[in-house]
């Protein structure tokens, strides 16, 4: 009974990581520029702390949070191409490498603007793009009642 069990475990196994890398390889080069926004992400870092003088640059702690935060994302990624695949909802795992690499995008353009003393407003910049969005009264339509 428990050799039936690991034989089960690795046919699982060896099924689900096969159909994770045939997966993930549509995606390969949106990994590549996600994990390269990352790293562009961590080298601002760097160079806000070196630019400001009432900071101390910790190398450790600065891979330790980027190595965090790809896990993250790779978990986040990973997730998206799993319903991609089993709803059939195209581009989803691009959506979500382009999630990341927005975000990670915001965080670049912080971290260089705290390096020459200002401070970005993310919650002001949603509002400011949401004003110029254009929604068409026919998108959202109240419910009737039943």
């Amino acid at each position: 009974m428990n050799n039936l069990y690991v034989c089960l475990c690795a046919a699982l196994t060896s099924g689900l990581s096969v159909f994770l890398e045939r997966s993930l390889q549509d995606i390969s080069a949106w990994l590549l520029v996600m994990f390269s926004v990352i790293l562009a992400d961590l080298m601002a870092g760097f160079y806000k702390v070196l630019k400001r003088d009432d900071m101390k640059l910790r190398v450790s702690k600065g891979l330790r949070d980027t190595m965090g935060k790809m896990a993250v994302y790779f978990s986040f990624v990973v997730a998206a191409v799993f319903v991609e695949k089993v709803s059939d909802i195209e581009e989803l795992a691009k959506m979500a490498c382009l999630c990341v690499i927005g975000g990670e995008g915001v965080s670049i353009v912080s971290n260089l603007l705290k390096a020459h003393g200002y401070e970005l407003d993310v919650k002001e910049l949603i509002k400011s793009v949401a004003r110029k969005a254009k929604v068409s009264e026919g998108i959202i339509k109240k419910e009737e009642e039943k």
